[in-house]
């Protein structure tokens, strides 16, 4: 299960609220990373937030260039852009059916019919809206949901290589976002867990759709 989840759309939006980009080289973004859009080397692609970004508060030369939103897909390119296969049918077991990445004609975002470069769907991270996220304390230590927890600015971090989490440990610049809800329903919720899902929401300082940065790398 990823670590991030399309959660609420506001109703005064366009619904779905997303856009698809062009992939950046060598990329391998799973359905629910955070991504961002990066202006390297003169081309506009999307590529995944990295620990570095989070490391640096989500700027670059001293500049906030903030998160684009969340992969609606898989996808992952080689060192062109192209889209790849991850698993070859030389190296499936007996019986398994291989899974290739997005993007594809069957998931309706074929790559760019120009260039073909791999795309990939975002759900933008803006004001009105809301992504499930999995709360965690810093270091990705247990951390219990309560309603306590709404109104909390928080910051993100990455966990088992892949998976993105809420960093409530998180302070100063690395305040990303803020926690506007909390799921009762949840198995994990009012227990000591890194698995329970929160509403979170990208702050307007960070929201790199509407910032009109780019980063360099």
């Amino acid at each position: 299960m990823p670590g991030i989840k399309v959660g609420r759309f506001s109703s005064s939006l366009m619904y779905p609220n997303t856009r698809d980009y062009l992939v950046a080289a060598a990329q391998t973004i799973y359905a629910g990373d955070w991504v961002v859009l990066s202006g390297a080397n003169s081309t506009t692609r999307v590529r995944k937030l990295t620990s570095t970004d989070i490391g640096n508060n989500y700027t670059e030369s001293a500049v906030v260039k903030g998160i684009l939103g969340m992969a609606l897909h898989d996808v992952a390119t080689d060192s062109n852009g192209f889209a790849t296969i991850q698993i070859t049918p030389a190296t499936v077991a007996g019986g398994v059916t291989p899974v290739y990445p997005l993007p594809s004609y069957a998931a309706g975002i074929d790559p760019d019919p120009q260039t073909g470069i791999a795309r990939l769907v975002v759900a933008l991270a803006l004001t009105d809206v809301d992504f499930l996220v999995r709360y965690a304390g810093a270091s990705n230590a247990a951390a219990t949901v309560t309603p306590a927890v709404v109104d909390t600015q928080v910051g993100f971090q990455v966990a088992n290589t892949i998976d993105f989490r809420i960093n409530s440990g998180a302070s100063g610049a690395g305040l990303c976002a803020i926690v506007v809800g909390t799921d009762e329903q949840d198995k994990n919720y009012n227990t000591s867990s890194t698995e329970c899902f929160v509403f979170t929401r990208i702050l307007p300082a960070y929201q790199q759709f509407n910032l009109g940065t780019l980063y360099n790398s």
